[in-house]
């Protein structure tokens, strides 16, 4: 699992998008957790 802050995935989100599909994101504001970004490696996991 990744931390990232907010404004560094607001900066690279195509970036975070990538990371994403192999592992959770954890986007943290002011060093607390927020939200998850999770990804798919292809369109067969999202249904």
């Amino acid at each position: 699992m990744k931390k990232a802050a907010l404004s560094e995935v607001k900066d690279d989100l195509s970036k975070f998008l990538r990371l994403a599909e192999k592992e959770e994101v954890v986007i943290t504001r002011h060093r607390r957790p927020t939200g998850v970004l999770i990804g798919f490696e292809d369109e067969e996991d999202w249904y």
